[in-house]
């Protein structure tokens, strides 16, 4: 059950961070 939990908190840190980097990209290549 733990090693459920960790792998749901990993996936979750990995796509907020996809997220972010990918909004600070399109910020960043529009004028």
């Amino acid at each position: 059950m733990a090693s459920y939990i960790l792998r749901r908190i990993i996936t979750i840190i990995i796509t907020l961070f996809f997220i972010s980097v990918i909004t600070f990209w399109i910020m960043h290549s529009v004028p």
